[in-house]
């Protein structure tokens, strides 16, 4: 079980990463030609797809914060419970 919930906390902080890493690239407006910064946009977007869109606002920045930022926070509440969980 412990290695179960270590995969899954792995899991979890990998993708907190990466939707972090593509909140502050799309914020500079980095140039989604790069591959490397498509492949995040790809990855954050897939992360994200079920949060974006939730809220909606007219300003650019909080539009993005609000899109990744509650996937960001719906993965740290649930790696917090697989810890919780695997603590006991």
């Amino acid at each position: 079980m412990k290695t179960l919930s270590s995969t899954i906390r792995a899991a979890i902080a990998v993708s907190v990463v990466i939707l972090n890493v593509w909140i502050v690239l799309d914020l500079a407006k980095a140039n989604t030609g790069l591959a490397v910064v498509h492949w995040v946009q790809q990855a954050a977007n897939w992360l994200a797809g079920w949060s974006r869109g939730i809220f909606t606002t007219h300003n650019r920045v909080s539009q993005i914060l609000l899109d990744y930022g509650v996937a960001v926070i719906a993965y740290l509440l649930a790696g917090s419970v697989v810890r919780r969980g695997s603590a006991k």
